[in-house]
């Protein structure tokens, strides 16, 4: 099956593999559902902007709050571990880990979340307009200025860091650990 998010309806749909209708799962009072990431004994959570919002959704359970920031949108979800997730917010962009239900801003950014990624070694990576930031997992950032962005996509690179795509001209930059 495909799940797939609805904006500017803030909906959520199960699309059977074999063709059949789609199914609607969730129906938010968000606008958007920006992003869907699927976690553990097949739960999903819906990113949601307009207003702001992270859902738990499970097979034959009500839907749960997992955290309302105070932001204009939940932009990006990406998984650290089994129990905690990073989530990227845009008006204003701030990242947070989510741990236990309890969201901890780690990062204010200069702009809104574009993307987000978490390496296999639990750092956290985002961006936001020309920049890349690189959060330890002990909270410290480092942040990456390149002029070709906005980068809306971020994904691992297998030599270490990220690979960032940009919007601008199609350009796909490496970005490592050590920030080259």
């Amino acid at each position: 099956d495909i799940i797939a998010g609805t904006s500017p309806r803030g909906k959520v749909f199960r699309i059977p593999a074999g063709g059949d209708k789609p199914e609607k799962i969730y129906e938010s009072k968000s606008t958007y559902v920006w992003d869907l990431l699927p976690g553990p004994d097949g739960e999903i959570l819906v990113a949601l902007g307009n207003p702001a919002g992270v859902i738990r959704l499970r097979k034959g359970k009500f839907p749960e709050t997992v955290m309302e920031p105070p932001s204009l949108h939940v932009t990006a979800l990406a998984r650290i571990s089994e129990e905690e997730i990073a989530v990227g917010c845009a008006g204003p962009g701030i990242i947070y880990r989510v741990k236990n239900g309890l969201p901890t801003p780690v990062l204010t950014l200069r702009g809104d979340c574009d993307a987000l990624v978490v390496s296999p070694d639990r750092h956290i990576w985002a961006s936001s307009s020309d920049f890349i930031y690189h959060i330890f997992p002990d909270g410290k950032p480092k942040i990456h200025y390149l002029k070709y962005g906005p980068f809306p996509s971020l994904v691992n690179s297998s030599r270490g860091g990220v690979l960032a795509g940009g919007s601008g001209d199609g350009r796909i930059f490496q970005v490592t650990d050590d920030g080259q």
